[in-house]
C-alpha cells in the first residue's frame, strides 16, 4: 500500500490485486489462443481431407433440361470418391440430391455449374432427384448404382 498525505491527497493501490487481474486477464488470453489453435487445425484438417478427396474423385456430369437430368443411371465404387458436376442448361433452378446417402449439391440458376463430392460407403441403388420445388414429381429423378 502507498500512502502520499502532502497536500491533503491520499492515493492508495493494492498491488497484489493489480497482480491478480493481469494473471487472469492473461490466461484469459492463453485459454482462447488455445481454442482457435485447436478450431484452426480442425477446419484444415478437415479440408485438407475433402480436397484430397475430391482430387482422387471419380468426376460425373449430369445435364439437367426441361426439367429432366440426361442420365438416368449413374454407376460408382464403393468405397471411391465420386464428384457429381451437375450443369443447370435450364431456365429454372435445379438441384442434384441423394437423400438416403445424405448427398446434396447446392441449388443452382439457370447456366450454373455445382459440385458434390462424396464417398458411397454402401453397395446398393439409391434414387436421385433435383429436390428444387416439385421437379422430382415431374420426372427428374435417377439411379446411383453404388458396386463393388
Amino acid at each position: 500500500m502507498i500512502s502520499n498525505t502532502s497536500d491533503n491527497i491520499s492515493i492508495q493501490t493494492e498491488p497484489t490485486q493489480v497482480k491478480s487481474f493481469n494473471s487472469r486477464f492473461m490466461l484469459i488470453g492463453v485459454v482462447v489462443l488455445i481454442i482457435a489453435g485447436v478450431a484452426g487445425f480442425l477446419l484444415w484438417r478437415t479440408s485438407s481431407n475433402n480436397a484430397v478427396a475430391a482430387s482422387n474423385a471419380t468426376v460425373i456430369t449430369i445435364t439437367a433440361k426441361d426439367t429432366m437430368f440426361d442420365l438416368s443411371t449413374i454407376t460408382v465404387k464403393v468405397g471411391q470418391p465420386v464428384t457429381i458436376r451437375l450443369v443447370n442448361a435450364d431456365d429454372m433452378d435445379h438441384q442434384f440430391s441423394v437423400n438416403d446417402l445424405n448427398v446434396h449439391s447446392d441449388q443452382i440458376g439457370p447456366n450454373q455449374t455445382t459440385e458434390v463430392t462424396f464417398t458411397p460407403s454402401q453397395i446398393g441403388d439409391y434414387e436421385f432427384i433435383c429436390s428444387y420445388s416439385h421437379h422430382a414429381q415431374l420426372g427428374m429423378v435417377g439411379t446411383l448404382k453404388v458396386v463393388k
